[in-house]
């Protein structure tokens, strides 16, 4: 009888040691690389752009940030502690806004290279007021890129993040980005007035 009981209970302690325990760390850590490996290369993205802007004073406007893994592991995000998934959220968030100004600063562009006079330097004020609000922008998507990425890290990788600061983080980012040999779409604010 004691060998049943034993049984029973084990078994199911089995088991609710793996559905508790091991299966929710596995699922963070899948969830966190997927995350992890999008973030870091949409940062980079908008890192290459905002020194792109900084070298050359041109905006790209071919800029456009990846969402897919994010889409792939949206229904598993509740694995993830909520601290974390306030910065992922965040940060796609901004990732959209800019993918949405790059979209539209690209329609624009075509219709101003189509208008002559009144229209177009309606739309080249259009794109002037809109690139006012883009320096800021970029530089939340950044932070909230950098915030998530060091808040993912000892999920995926089992230890503190070796950066202490977003600033730490971004700074070897824009370190390692290279922009010489780049082409861009560049939105050229006063083109055509």
């Amino acid at each position: 009888m004691l060998a049943l009981i034993s049984g029973l209970f084990g078994g199911f302690g089995g088991v609710t040691v793996w559905e508790v325990v091991i299966k929710p760390r596995i699922l963070r850590k899948r969830v966190g690389k997927v995350l992890e490996i999008e973030i870091g290369q949409n940062l980079s993205r908008i890192v290459h752009a905002r020194v792109v802007k900084e070298t050359r004073g041109k905006i790209r406007i071919d800029l456009k940030l990846s969402r897919l893994g994010f889409d792939a592991v949206a229904s598993e995000l509740a694995v993830l502690p909520s601290e974390i998934i306030e910065e992922v959220v965040d940060a796609y968030l901004r990732f959209q806004y800019l993918t949405q100004m790059s979209d539209r600063w690209q329609e624009w562009e075509v219709q101003r290279s189509l208008t002559e006079g009144n229209a177009q330097r309606k739309l080249t004020a259009v794109i002037d007021a809109s690139i006012v609000g883009y320096d800021g922008t970029m530089s939340g998507a950044l932070n909230s890129a950098a915030k998530a990425i060091l808040a993912l890290c000892p999920i995926v990788r089992n230890r503190p993040a070796a950066f202490k600061t977003p600033e730490e983080y971004l700074a070897y980012v824009e370190g390692q980005t290279d922009v010489t040999d780049a082409e861009v779409a560049p939105v050229h604010p006063t083109q055509g007035s």
